[in-house]
């Protein structure tokens, strides 16, 4: 997560302004007065889950037959998860600690290649294992001359695995990161690919991997056009919906949900207790060559995105690079291309401590007085489709590092709405908080987390 913070003054500026912009140009030629007409006249009616979620059908019809004037829908995703409390504030944070009681940095160098191991197989160059913390002393790189970088070095920023186990022997080892501890990872070239070599990558940080087998890099680093098809919430009734994978085999979008399930559940890495991951959706891509006769024309891909549950809630998820400032999302992706089979991971972590820090509440707003006040917010000049709606914990990130805690949010709970403008077809993320009613906007989060060519 520490990974993508924003941390350079002048893209903070450039992004608030362009936030600012979109927040005035929402629709075309709508004044931010039309857009965010008062709610005062909406009352609020607090009820329990239980209630909320035996309302979601009436709901969802409601929104079909028109009962709101400024919102439509056909069919309405709803996924809110089965907890009968809600806490008004939640503390997140990730501090320096050791893995599972580990302290020995040997120790956790060989639980690293245990780990990588698992996901590439044990048929790994030695060379291509990388400890990124520690400094390669002996690298010396003339950044200057680009030519370089075509070409195979014999060196790399950072110690191989290799060298690293001397330094350890030797008592000579350096981590830069708080733990004391290495994060071992492995590619055929850090700064670049060595060709000849088929191209794997794992890397291991602060409890968090990324994983590349290399097939699916290998199919999209060739010319393909990758397509955006669709995207499916868990909840939702079209589930045995099938595709056609890149082996031919034809897999419904719940046996995707449950292939990774089953590999999640088969990975050598313990989560924070208490915290489950949840497939939260699915996005469906389509490979189209030029070639029409490559075997992967007009085949599909199914990217499995995780999210968190704490104590009954979901937190907010989709892209994690920040669409909107100050906020951060939870998102780790499972990629299937072949049946049975999960061909990448990326951004899985669960590390994180999650605390209550405010008072529980076993009522909030409803979710039909949740649309009414979107519904009265939005203003006459405005009407929206409903695509999704959700129970989560929004993500505040703090700028926060005592020297132990390197990470820490506040989530809070509300309603998020997400949205396409029926004027202009811009998407919009709404937020209603649980308990006041205020509504809050965003770009829209439920687009591909792929750079793709959009169908």
């Amino acid at each position: 997560m520490h990974k993508r913070i924003v941390v350079i003054g002048m893209i903070v500026s450039v992004c608030i302004l362009f936030v600012t912009i979109n927040l005035i140009n929402n629709n075309k030629n709508i004044e931010p007065k039309d857009l965010y007409t008062s709610d005062t006249d909406v009352e609020k009616e607090l009820v329990n889950l239980d209630d909320i979620r035996n309302s979601v059908d009436d709901v969802k019809n409601d929104i079909k037959s028109g009962a709101y004037s400024n919102l439509s829908g056909e069919d309405v995703s709803v996924y809110i998860a089965d907890g009968n409390k809600i806490c008004s504030k939640v503390s997140e944070y990730l501090k320096w600690e050791s893995y599972e009681g580990i302290t020995d940095p040997k120790e956790m160098l060989e639980y690293e290649l245990s780990l990588i191991q698992f996901f590439l197989g044990t048929d790994l160059n030695p060379k291509y294992l990388i400890d990124a913390s520690s400094l390669n002393e002996d690298f010396d790189f003339d950044y200057n001359n680009a030519s370089q970088i075509t070409e195979e070095l014999e060196e790399y920023p950072f110690n191989n695995y290799e060298k690293v186990c001397k330094m350890m022997e030797e008592g000579t080892y350096e981590s830069q990161y708080g733990d004391g501890m290495p994060r071992l990872g492995y590619s055929n070239g850090f700064n670049v690919l060595d060709e000849s070599d088929e191209y794997r990558y794992a890397y291991y940080i602060s409890c968090s991997f990324d994983v590349e087998k290399g097939k699916l890099k290998e199919m999209l680093d060739s010319e393909v056009v990758l397509k955006y098809c669709t995207s499916y919430i868990n909840t939702d009734e079209n589930l045995e919906d099938k595709y056609i994978l890149t082996d031919g085999s034809e897999v419904s979008i719940k046996e995707c949900f449950d292939t990774a399930v089953k590999y999640l559940e088969q990975i050598p890495y313990k989560g924070r207790e208490g915290i489950e991951f949840v497939p939260i959706r699915a996005d469906v891509y389509s490979l189209s060559y030029s070639d029409v006769n490559n075997e992967y024309h007009n085949k599909y891909f199914i990217d499995v995105i995780f999210t968190r549950e704490y104590d009954g809630m979901y937190i907010d998820f989709g892209e994690d690079y920040g669409h909107y400032i100050g906020y951060n999302l939870d998102c780790a992706r499972f990629t299937i291309i072949e049946k049975n089979e999960v061909e990448e991971v990326i951004d899985y972590t669960n590390r994180a401590y999650l605390e209550n820090i405010d008072e529980e509440a076993d009522k909030i707003i409803s979710l039909d007085n949740a649309l009414e006040i979107l519904n009265n917010s939005v203003g006459n000049n405005s009407k929206y489709k409903v695509l999704n709606i959700g129970l989560v914990y929004r993500r505040k990130h703090l700028i926060y590092n005592d020297g132990i805690i390197y990470e820490k949010y506040e989530l809070t709970p509300k309603w998020r709405i997400d949205c396409i403008s029926e004027i202009n077809d811009e998407k919009r993320t709404f937020y209603i908080d649980v308990f006041s009613g205020k509504v809050e906007y965003v770009r829209g989060l439920f687009t591909p987390l792929r750079d793709c060519e959009l169908q």
